[in-house]
């Protein structure tokens, strides 16, 4: 698409990109603390990340970390079982994965 700005003499060319959903739905076992997320998940930013159990958003650096070059999320400790955890980008709404049959 081909934006015109006649009072800066100029063309603006935009194009469509397609938002994936990425996101990393798993059962927290209470003994695992590393989540590789590179093959699913794409961030280049710290504050692109948003981690949730049962719904309740993590606090970054209190609750996990992210290392290896955007490739992992560690939690700062080992949580309690719980049956949804929940990692995904920090923009956008947050996604609705449904249960597996």
């Amino acid at each position: 698409m081909y934006i015109g700005a006649p009072g800066l003499n100029s063309v603006h060319a935009y194009g469509r990109v397609d938002w994936q959903n990425q996101s990393i739905k798993t059962t927290a076992n209470g003994s695992t603390t590393v989540y590789n997320i590179n093959s699913v998940i794409q961030i280049n930013n710290n504050s692109q990340l948003k981690v949730t159990f049962n719904g309740q958003s993590q606090t970054y650096g209190a609750s996990y970390t992210i290392a290896n070059n955007f490739s992992e999320v560690r939690l700062t400790s080992s949580t309690p079982p719980f049956p949804v955890a929940l990692i995904h980008p920090n923009e956008g709404p947050e996604p609705h994965i449904p249960e597996k049959a």
